[in-house]
C-alpha cells in the first residue's frame, strides 16, 4: 500500500470516528470548504478564473468561497437536528391578533407555557405584524413557534442601546424550533444618509440547541445575536448592515441555504462599508460560524465579517457572492497584523 492510500485510509477511520460520535456535520464541511481552495488555486493557475467570477460573468477579481481566521478543531461541534415536520407536539395554541385564538399576543403564549416543560408544545402565529417585544426564559423549553411564512408573519419591536434589552425576540431557554415567522426590529430601518446607527438586535440567541427553518430576520446594526450554543439555521432570510450576525461563545451557527442581504448603502456618505459578521471567539475552543449554500448580496460595499475577538472563526462553503461583497473578504480589526 502507498504513502497516499495509507493516508487515505487514516482518514476514513478518523470520519468513520467522528461519525459514530455525531461530530461529522462540520468536519464534512470544512472538508468541502479545504477541497474548493484547492480547487480554485488549480483553476487560477490555470487560467480559467475562479468560482465567483464565472458565476458572475466577470474577471474583475476571485474570491476564495470561505475565509478562515486562525486554526480551529471542530472535533466537538454539531448541530440541533429536530425539524418541524418531525418534531412530536404534544400540544398546539394559536395566537392571532384579531381574537379568534387562544391567545392575541406572542407572550402570552410564552408566558402559558408551564416551566420546566419537557415536551413539544406548538405556537402558532397567525399573520399579522405583532407588535411586541418577546422573551422565552430559561425554564420554558421546547417550544416550536410557527408563523405563515416570512413575509405574512412577524414580530416586530423598535428599541436601541445595549443588546440583551433592546432585541425585539430573547431566546434563554433550550430545545426551541421556529419556522416561517420574521424578527425584526425596526429601529433604523428604512432610515438612510450620515446618522448615528445604533445596537438593535431582532433577536439574541442564549440558548442550547435552537433550530430556525424558513424565518427571516431583519435590522441595521447586530440583527442576529447568535451569542451562545449551538444553532442551525435553513433557508433563512438575514438583512443587515453593521455586524448584522455576531456573537461570541456560539458553539456552531450553522446556515445552509440562507439568503444573506446587505443594505450597507443606506449607511450614506462616509460609513459605506458593511459587515456581514463579527465572530467572537475569544479563546482556542471549538466555536465557528458556519455557511454552507445560499448568497451574499446585496447594496453597499461589504466585508464578509471582521475579527471581533483574537480567534474569530467563520466559513464559507459553496456560497454565493454577489459583486459588492469586497475582494479582500474581511477585515482584522481589533487584531491588525493577524491579516
Amino acid at each position: 500500500m502507498g504513502r497516499k492510500e495509507i493516508k487515505k485510509s487514516k482518514m476514513m477511520e478518523i470520519e468513520r470516528r467522528r461519525e459514530r460520535n455525531g461530530d461529522g456535520v462540520v468536519l464534512r464541511m470544512l472538508s468541502a470548504v479545504l477541497t474548493e481552495r484547492r480547487r480554485e488555486r488549480e483553476r487560477v493557475k490555470a487560467g480559467e478564473g475562479g468560482r465567483n467570477s464565472a458565476m458572475r460573468g466577470e474577471g474583475r477579481f476571485t474570491l476564495l468561497s470561505f475565509f478562515l481566521t486562525y486554526g480551529v478543531s471542530y472535533a466537538h461541534i454539531d448541530v440541533p437536528n429536530f425539524h418541524p415536520k418531525s418534531t412530536p407536539v404534544v400540544q398546539s395554541v394559536t395566537v392571532d391578533q384579531s381574537g379568534s385564538g387562544n391567545f392575541t399576543t406572542v407572550q402570552a403564549a410564552i408566558n402559558w407555557v408551564p416551566a420546566k416543560n419537557n415536551q413539544w408544545v406548538q405556537i402558532h402565529v397567525k399573520p399579522g405584524s405583532y407588535k411586541e417585544k418577546v422573551t422565552i426564559p430559561q425554564d420554558k423549553q421546547f417550544i416550536f413557534l410557527e408563523g405563515e411564512g416570512q413575509g405574512a408573519t412577524s414580530i416586530e419591536w423598535n428599541d436601541y442601546g445595549h443588546s440583551e434589552n433592546s432585541s425585539t425576540f430573547t431566546l434563554y431557554a433550550d430545545n426551541f424550533l421556529a419556522s416561517h415567522i420574521t424578527f425584526k426590529n425596526t429601529h433604523d430601518l428604512g432610515i438612510s444618509g450620515p446618522h448615528k446607527f445604533d445596537v438593535a438586535p431582532a433577536i439574541m440567541i442564549w440558548g442550547d440547541k435552537a433550530a430556525f427553518y424558513d424565518c427571516g430576520f431583519m435590522s441595521l446594526q447586530d440583527t442576529l445575536g447568535d451569542w451562545k450554543g449551538r444553532h442551525f439555521f435553513q433557508s433563512c432570510y438575514i438583512e443587515g448592515s453593521v455586524d448584522f450576525i455576531w456573537g461570541r461563545r456560539c458553539v456552531s451557527a450553522d446556515g445552509q441555504g440562507c439568503k444573506i442581504t446587505s443594505t450597507a448603502a443606506n449607511l450614506g456618505p462616509g460609513r459605506v462599508i458593511g459587515f456581514v459578521t463579527a465572530q467572537g471567539r475569544d479563546e482556542p475552543h471549538t466555536s465557528a460560524f458556519v455557511f454552507k449554500g445560499g448568497s451574499v448580496d446585496g447594496q453597499g460595499l461589504t466585508y464578509l465579517g471582521r475579527a471581533y475577538k483574537e480567534y474569530s472563526t467563520v466559513i464559507f462553503s459553496q456560497t454565493y457572492f454577489g459583486s459588492d461583497i469586497v475582494p479582500l473578504g474581511w477585515d482584522a480589526w481589533h487584531d491588525r497584523g493577524h491579516e
